[in-house]
């Protein structure tokens, strides 16, 4: 979890964006301060206080994880807090409360603001951040304020725990004033947390401040790219002197063996590039001058050079990001066809109605269930999936149809096979259309003979009986079970005998 007091976020976002590119793992949260105007960012969904367009609090939360916000109604202090779902009913939701306290507001007081949070949370962890603007020696201040001395007083009455490090200030002092830590972290609840000061300001004054939780929301990590030579797998099928098929699930292990084996992961230069080497060069002279900075506070020269390479580099980042959506448009203008391409243009148009927030809302309904995870999959079944015990047919005592009852042939297996969409998701046996498509010759003569053996005997394998029941929740309709549409993955080898 990042904390920052951006101090005008708008013209920081592409330095930002490009940084995160370098990050192996980005932060899931990122908790603004003086954003300036609503902030947005790329791949994050945005969460700001109801001051509306002059909204300074601002927490950015990564666009697959699912939040709530909750209403807490703070006139004086600017505040958000979310409930960040685990999607696990027995891991309980984390509460992130983010404030900013302006440094003129020096009567106010913390403690109605934490209190409605830990009302909120209960016995959950909860982590509140934010710009206080509070003095105190606790945090590093050489004496404190009533801000401050209030804010410490609420703390210890309400069992909050500090993380800030006083050895290393959040904010950057100046000639004629010294380095301060206005940023706080305090947490309640929350074990094995890591706090660390990032030394990353990205023009700004302040700092940006990690917090690290091992344990609570965990996401999937993004698949690293793959390609499947089909020639290769045709090739070791036809190694593999495909004979007639016995046994269905062995079969297709095979199958999903030759596949593995013709498919490699792009890796090292064949991976796509995600750094710029200018603005890497530009980040180092960067720190160079903040590190001298350091020593001659006093330099007004060094401070007024800092201050324009600054500018330089979001000058830079925010015509890198113009430069790589120009690239992004080229290519999807050479590749209308192409799958991401619509894709992209859909997520432009309607950004609520993906499978990404088609889990969020999923993931809010499970949230909403007052019981446990097994109670929740027994009222999925009962609702959409019910008895599954087959009922016995009657015997066909119609007119003989000879076109009917005629054997299945290759030549109309082949026929199917061409007619196939490879953008169908598969079934349990995880059979793909694409697979089926790139099938040798030996192995569709032996599907058909199989085919027209089961179909003679009237008795389909059960791997074709099954099926991936996905639910997809409503659009426009409440996070709730009763409005979710259920789908069934059916086996692909099924459908194309059907």
């Amino acid at each position: 979890i990042w904390q920052w007091n951006c101090r005008g976020f708008q013209r920081k976002r592409a330095l930002v964006q490009q940084y995160l590119t370098l990050l192996d793992e980005k932060p899931l949260v990122i908790a603004l301060q003086e954003t300036g105007k609503l902030a947005k960012l790329s791949g994050y969904q945005a969460f700001s206080s109801d001051r509306g367009e002059k909204s300074r609090v601002t927490t950015l939360i990564k666009r697959n994880i699912a939040a709530i916000e909750h209403e807490i109604n703070s006139k004086e202090i600017e505040a958000v807090l979310l409930e960040i779902l685990t999607g696990r009913k027995e891991e309980p939701s984390a509460f992130l409360l983010n404030l900013y306290s302006t440094p003129k507001q020096k009567k106010v007081t913390f403690r109605a603001l934490f209190r409605k949070a830990i009302r909120a949370a209960g016995t959950n962890p909860l982590l509140i951040v934010g710009d206080f603007n509070a003095a105190h020696p606790e945090w590093g201040y050489a004496k404190q304020d009533p801000k401050g001395r209030q804010l410490w007083e609420d703390a210890h009455e309400l069992g909050l725990t500090l993380h800030t490090d006083p050895s290393s200030p959040s904010r950057v002092g100046n000639s004629v004033c010294a380095d301060t830590s206005p940023d706080l972290t305090f947490s309640k609840n929350v074990t094995d947390l890591t706090w660390k000061n990032s030394e990353q300001n990205f023009g700004s004054d302040h700092f940006i401040l990690a917090s690290i939780i091992k344990k609570g929301v965990k996401t999937r990590r993004a698949r690293k790219p793959r390609i499947t030579e089909w020639d290769l797998f045709r090739e070791k099928r036809e190694k593999a002197a495909t004979g007639k098929i016995t046994n269905i699930e062995k079969w297709t292990e095979a199958l999903k063996r030759h596949v593995g084996e013709a498919t490699k992961t792009l890796e090292g230069e064949n991976a796509p590039e995600v750094a710029d080497s200018k603005l890497l060069h530009m980040w180092e002279a960067k720190h160079g001058m903040e590190r001298r900075l350091k020593r001659q506070k006093w330099n007004r020269n060094l401070r007024r050079k800092t201050a324009r390479h600054n500018k330089e580099i979001e000058n830079y980042a925010m015509k890198l990001c113009e430069q790589n959506w120009c690239s992004r448009c080229d290519e999807m203008e050479g590749g209308m066809s192409l799958a991401k391409t619509w894709g992209l243009l859909r997520h432009l148009l309607d950004s609520t109605n993906s499978k990404t927030q088609s889990g969020i809302r999923l993931s809010k309904a499970r949230h909403a269930f007052e019981g446990t995870d097994a109670e929740f999959m027994d009222k999925l079944v009962n609702m959409y999936i019910g008895d599954t015990d087959s009922t016995p047919l009657s015997e066909y005592d119609g007119a003989p149809n000879e076109e009917l009852d005629a054997p299945i042939t290759e030549a109309e297996v082949r026929a199917e096979i061409l007619g196939l969409k490879t953008k169908s998701a598969p079934g349990p046996d995880e059979i793909t259309n694409k697979i089926l498509r790139n099938l040798d010759n030996d192995s569709i003569s032996a599907l058909t003979e199989y085919m027209q053996d089961i179909w003679t005997k009237g008795h389909l394998p059960r791997q074709w009986k099954s099926a991936n029941v996905i639910l997809i929740p409503k659009p426009g309709k409440p996070p709730r079970l009763e409005n979710l549409r259920p789908i069934s993955l059916t086996s692909c080898m099924g459908k194309l005998m059907e």
